[in-house]
């Protein structure tokens, strides 16, 4: 005989085990954690255009300043909207290469291998070194300034605080634009 502590929401024991077992696999996998995709690839972004035509014009030895960003970041669609657009007519912006990273997600991180070429993850890993981002590669804080000059790290930021007080005074001085 059954009793009434051998049911949950009508079912016996037997017909849960038996019965029960077939939604298992779909439980399990809603419950599952998300997995992230840390090898999925968005290509950098490059200057186009005039932009493309003054980088090309510029020494060897100009400065770089590489910005990792996601579709999924606030911060960075905040930079986007209000700091970007002011950057770009700068004068400081004429005298340096601008290389946009692009995480596909926040839960990505912005220092992984995927997002930087491998001829700039000097400038990530020198990041990392200084202590500005010590929490790379796996950082989930974006946008993610690095400011170097080829093989040569200057400084590194993050989010808009990071851009206001620490990069675009690097840049400024940098470019001699301060």
């Amino acid at each position: 005989m059954i009793s009434s502590g051998d049911r949950i929401a009508g079912m016996s024991r037997r017909s849960l085990v038996t019965h029960g077992m077939v939604g298992l696999p779909v439980l399990l996998a809603a419950c599952a954690p998300t997995q992230v995709d840390l090898g999925h690839v968005i290509p950098p972004t490059y200057a186009t255009g005039e932009a493309a035509a003054k980088e090309a014009a510029l020494p060897a030895s100009a400065p770089m300043l590489f910005m990792v960003t996601a579709p999924d970041c606030p911060p960075c669609r905040e930079w986007k909207d209000k700091y970007k657009p002011v950057f770009e007519k700068s004068e400081a912006r004429a005298r340096l290469r601008f290389i946009m990273l692009n995480s596909f997600s926040l839960k990505q991180g912005s220092g992984v291998d995927s997002i930087w070429p491998a001829e700039y993850r000097w400038a990530r890993d020198a990041a990392r070194v200084d202590n500005r981002a010590p929490y790379l590669p796996l950082t989930k804080y974006s946008p993610l300034f690095v400011l170097a000059r080829p093989n040569q790290y200057i400084r590194g930021a993050t989010a808009i605080r990071g851009w206001t007080e620490t990069i675009w005074p690097a840049i400024q001085r940098e470019t001699g634009t301060a």
